[in-house]
Parts: C-alpha cells; sequence; structure tokens
C-alpha cells in the first residue's frame, strides 16, 4: 500500500520539475524577434455549412497549435491534457512537426498576418493549479494573450470554456485584426 503513496509523490515530482522546466523556457524567449506567427486554427462551429470561423460575439481566434518563426528558430504552443483540464505548454524544437498538428475538416493551417510581430520584451505566465492557463507576450508594443480555453456552439449561442483543449488568441483584449 506504501507504493502508491511513493508514486504519487515521485509524480507530483516529475510534474513540478516539468512545470518548472516549461517556464523558465517560455521566459527564455524573452528578447527574442517573432518574424513571422502561422498555426491551426479551430472552427467554432463545425456542424454549421462551411463551418464558422468568426463571430462578431467572439472577440478571439481560437487554435489547436500555434507556432512563432523567431530569430533564433522558432517555437510553437498548444495545449496538453492534466486530468481533467488542459493547459498550455512549448514544444521542443522539431515536435510542432509531428502529425498531431495537420489540419483536418474542421481546422485550416494558415498564415497568421494579424498577430503582432517584433521583439518580445515582456511575458507574463498565468496559472491555474499545476497547469499554464495563460501566456501574454508583449510584442512590439502590442500585448498577445494565449489562453487554454475553448469556444463551442450550444444552443445557438457561442460559449466559452476555460482550460479546455485549444489556444484563444487575443492582440489587445480584442479580435486581431487582419
Amino acid at each position: 500500500m506504501g507504493g502508491g503513496r511513493g508514486s504519487l509523490t515521485k509524480h507530483n515530482k516529475i510534474k513540478a520539475a516539468w512545470l518548472a522546466m516549461q517556464t523558465a523556457a517560455l521566459e527564455g524567449l524573452n528578447g527574442h524577434t517573432v518574424t513571422a506567427w502561422s498555426g491551426i486554427e479551430l472552427a467554432f462551429d463545425e456542424r454549421a455549412a462551411g463551418h464558422v470561423w468568426s463571430d462578431p460575439g467572439v472577440p478571439m481566434l481560437q487554435l489547436s497549435y500555434l507556432h512563432a518563426a523567431t530569430s533564433a528558430g522558432g517555437f510553437g504552443l498548444a495545449t496538453a491534457e492534466d486530468d481533467d483540464t488542459w493547459g498550455l505548454y512549448l514544444l521542443e524544437a522539431g515536435e510542432e512537426d509531428t502529425e498531431e498538428f495537420d489540419a483536418d475538416a474542421t481546422s485550416r493551417r494558415r498564415d497568421l498576418t494579424e498577430l503582432p510581430t517584433g521583439r518580445i520584451s515582456g511575458l507574463q505566465i498565468e496559472m491555474d493549479g499545476d497547469n499554464i492557463a495563460a501566456v501574454t507576450f508583449e510584442v512590439d508594443g502590442a500585448s498577445l494573450s494565449l489562453r487554454a480555453g475553448k469556444v463551442q456552439a450550444e444552443g445557438g449561442a457561442f460559449t466559452l470554456h476555460p482550460m479546455d483543449e485549444a489556444i484563444l488568441v487575443q492582440v489587445n483584449g480584442a479580435l486581431p485584426a487582419s
């Protein structure tokens, strides 16, 4: 019986170490220059004819994956499930090219020219328990907010679900302008 408790403690230590590495890696992006953004956009409502990619009542983009080309090569962000909730994580070099980030019928890969480019001059990391809930980058004077969550069509309206499987993106607290 004691082995179970030891395993839980070991799991918690591994998780804490992974989270510390993720936080340090994100903080290490400070000072890099973003030259371009791309990602896989998720439809808000895939049941609608032609899919719903935007709505005036939803001031954000919804992505399954985000990639930044930078002065140091680049980085990717995605979400990972931890028990009942999801959190953001920084992908290791080359990891962003795996098949799990391929677009499908309810998603589309595209350049995200509406996101700010320039030098990352600061960032804030917001935690929710053991998950990275949000990362806000200051990029060339603009605030780029990336938050774990999901927008879903429910009963004719769109509902925001925090700490879910997508990356919700805003610039200066609003829908990024094209």
